[in-house]
């Protein structure tokens, strides 16, 4: 497997990996927010509060690396939750306690399949 990886070029596979992967948060976002009875947005604004969503988390991480902020839950949890929460909040129009909703209930989503995912990955390689 490491030497099928070793043979893509690293720019093509980030010019196919990277809008899967908005695409799949775009459409896990959606999924969540109807499971929490959040107004569900187009597709395109989930797109955008993805994208978003990407770039205050890597000025965040960024941000508490710098500062030197000790490697604790809060800050490697809980700070960008609420940040997480806090846009969502804002850019989907709904209330704090909604948003932190619909980011917990992402979050479950993408652990899930991830899980689903290792497994298949597990048991087609045991076969």
């Amino acid at each position: 497997m490491n030497t099928l990886l070793c043979q893509f070029d690293s720019g093509l596979v980030l010019t196919v990996t990277v809008p899967l992967g908005v695409a799949f948060a775009a459409w896990l976002l959606r999924m969540s927010c109807g499971l929490c009875a959040v107004k569900v947005p187009d597709y395109w604004h989930a797109v955008l509060v993805i994208l978003f969503l990407g770039i205050v988390n890597i000025v965040l991480r960024f941000w508490l690396n710098v500062t030197n902020v000790p490697s604790d839950i809060s800050s490697q949890f809980i700070v960008p939750m609420a940040a997480t929460a806090l846009v969502m909040a804002i850019s989907l129009r709904t209330s704090p306690l909604a948003a932190l909703r619909v980011t917990l209930v992402q979050g479950a989503l993408c652990g899930v399949l991830y899980f689903a995912v290792a497994l298949f990955g597990m048991l087609s390689n045991s076969m």
